[in-house]
């Protein structure tokens, strides 16, 4: 239910295979999906955990699966995330070098 003043945002509740194909999902992708959702996957909190734990490119999913409203709310709370990562791996690499 969308909160008051919000619009109401449609979404397919189904993932397949062949939505991944034709929106060109990498064939490691389309694999690692088929392997574990042959007959296609519900968007549930637990079927995103394991696509996560599968390695699938969910970031890539919703840049092409989210309606356009939620693809810019994603857009705007994921990119601060992003830099955040970013500034961790340069850490991570500059640890790295100083134990050489």
């Amino acid at each position: 239910m969308p909160i008051k003043g919000e619009m109401e945002v449609k979404i397919e509740t189904l993932v397949t295979a062949e939505m991944l194909r034709k929106e060109g999902a990498t064939c490691l992708s389309l694999s690692r999906f088929q392997a574990e959702w042959p007959n296609g996957a519900e968007i549930t909190l637990e079927n995103l955990l394991r696509a996560a734990d599968l390695e699938l490119d969910l970031p890539w999913w919703a840049r092409h699966f989210l309606p356009t409203p939620l693809r810019a709310e994603f857009g705007r709370q994921v990119n601060p995330l992003w830099v955040e990562f970013s500034r961790q791996v340069a850490y991570l690499i500059w640890q790295l070098l100083e134990v050489r």
